[in-house]
């Protein structure tokens, strides 16, 4: 006997169709087929039956359903499907077929293929397996248990429409996997894993400009339904499809990408990453500012490079850099600013604190440890400069950058628009230096450092403000210990402690013992 739960429920014996009757009796049978094999109490079958309200003869009316699905099957020919068991009933498992265990063992098989590198065997087995949906599982039955199962098995299905899309990729088979894609994108339009493979079959079959209707559809969805924007590897595919298209209509086009490299070994932060990763985690409406501030030596400079390198990916448009030069001419990496030597030594400071006799941290009015002098302090870096640097990085010829302050600012912002571009101003000496560089283009991004509070920029603007202080005590052990190679053994917390805990510092003088020695 055959029974099929993958789409609405139908039941066969012999090849002949079972007549199951009314609601209930497909509700019950339903029940047992969810629990093939296991005994389902009388108690249970009647909260499903009746919810609620149960009548005072439910039981009864239990048993008189029973009796008609039993009287169902033997007249299409079939024999015994339903067992009394005690204060329950079972649905024979030796007797009965089910379409749902089919499936399943046809994609555990597939993901054997596949996981062997049989990926057209695992595409074969894949098709046959959902072949066997006749719609959305158990489709016109209510009830907590029902309801429960059937999500289960749309999972299943949705998984393997999925996994046959990686199976044909694998092949370079990407035109025969839109109907699927499509199809499921439009039963779940939530579910971003599809959407993703739905774009990349159609930009790979040539349709880039539906893969970008497609992500845009999510996008609003998910903002409407969800408050939430697009998860990362959705919005790097978008990026990825965006920069072959722009690539094709402009191949000379400017897209800088001005970012310094990042600091090596960097260590800690987490919560500080998190807050910035929450920049490019929901649909922007104004634009995405944060505020890095914090004492020299801190690591405002090395966070937000690490980040901003890590994110860059977010940015297709380009990524542009600036010192503004607001501090002493030196580096506030996670150990050392762009520019600094990989020891991380800078110019314009010696170690936090007064020098301390047991040699592991000299102090700033000292000896600098890695032999630099102390620099002077430089005038912050006008604004206007820094706009006409940035307009001839768009693509701006020299000769139409406007001499005005205020017209280099309006066709900045003018050439931003639209565009997801990220803005690194380092080092700032105000929110007055800060606002003409600015983009007014929710799609862009600015991360700001510096030493001042900046407050303006928060009141104003809503800049997301972050505060860095010492790192904390074991972040600050491994940072020494991952520099130093593990060379510094128990001298690590001795060495932290007496840096305070600063990530320049740190480095400075790992760097000034290994140098030494």
């Amino acid at each position: 006997m055959q029974l099929d739960i993958l789409g609405p429920l139908r039941a066969s014996a012999g090849g002949r169709p079972v007549r199951l009757g009314g609601r209930r009796a497909r509700l019950l049978l339903a029940l047992l087929a969810v629990e093939k094999g296991r005994v389902v109490p009388v108690a249970r079958l009647i909260d499903e039956l009746w919810a609620e309200r149960p009548p005072a003869s439910a039981r009864t009316q239990v048993a008189i359903v029973v009796s008609g699905v039993r009287r169902a099957f033997r007249d299409a020919g079939g024999g015994p499907v339903i067992d009394t068991v005690g204060a329950g009933y079972r649905l024979r498992a030796e007797e009965v077929r089910l379409d749902a265990d089919e499936a399943a063992q046809g994609v555990a098989a597939a993901r054997a293929a596949a996981r062997a590198g049989r990926h057209a065997a695992a595409e074969e087995g894949l098709r046959r397996a959902l072949a066997l949906w006749r719609g959305p599982a158990l489709c016109g039955l209510e009830g907590a248990v029902v309801e429960s199962a059937a999500r289960r098995w749309e999972e299943l299905r949705a998984a393997a429409v999925e996994e046959l899309a990686e199976a044909g990729f694998a092949q370079g088979r990407y035109r025969e996997q839109i109907g699927d894609l499509a199809a499921l994108v439009a039963r779940e339009p939530l579910r971003e894993r599809p959407r993703e493979l739905l774009m990349a079959a159609l930009a790979r079959s040539g349709r880039r400009a539906e893969a970008l209707e497609a992500y845009a559809e999510g996008r609003r969805l998910l903002g409407e339904r969800l408050g939430v924007a697009p998860g990362r590897r959705l919005r790097e595919l978008h990026g990825e499809i965006l920069r072959e298209t722009r690539a094709e209509e402009d191949p000379d086009g400017p897209r800088p990408g001005e970012l310094p490299a990042a600091v090596s070994s960097f260590t800690g932060r987490t919560a500080e990453l998190a807050a910035l990763d929450a920049l490019t985690a929901s649909a922007p409406r104004h634009l995405r500012l944060a505020v890095v501030t914090g004492p020299e030596g801190a690591g405002k400079t090395g966070l937000v490079l690490h980040w901003a390198q890590r994110a860059a990916r977010d940015f297709p448009d380009g990524q542009l850099f600036a010192d503004l030069g607001g501090g002493q001419h030196g580096a506030d990496l996670d150990g050392g600013r762009h520019g600094a030597d990989s020891g991380g030594g800078r110019h314009g400071a010696g170690l936090r604190g007064a020098e301390h006799g047991d040699g592991l941290c000299n102090g700033r009015h000292g000896a600098d440890p890695c032999g630099t002098e102390h620099g002077g302090r430089r005038a912050p870096v006008d604004p206007g400069e820094v706009l006409g640097r940035f307009l001839r990085a768009l693509g701006t010829a020299a000769d139409r950058v406007p001499d005005a302050p205020e017209e280099r600012a309006g066709l900045y912002r003018t050439l931003l628009r639209g565009r997801r571009v990220l803005v690194v101003l380092d080092d700032a000496a105000s929110a007055e230096q800060v606002r003409p560089l600015l983009p007014g283009a929710p799609s862009c991004c600015v991360l700001v450092t510096s030493r001042a509070p900046l407050r303006d920029l928060v009141a104003r603007y809503g800049a997301r403000r972050l505060e860095l202080g010492p790192l904390p005590p074991q972040d600050a052990v491994d940072l020494a210990c991952r520099l130093s190679g593990g060379a510094l053994g128990a001298d690590a917390l001795r060495l932290t402690e007496a840096c305070g805990r600063m990530p320049l510092d740190i480095r400075m003088a790992v760097a000034h013992r290994s140098g030494s020695r």
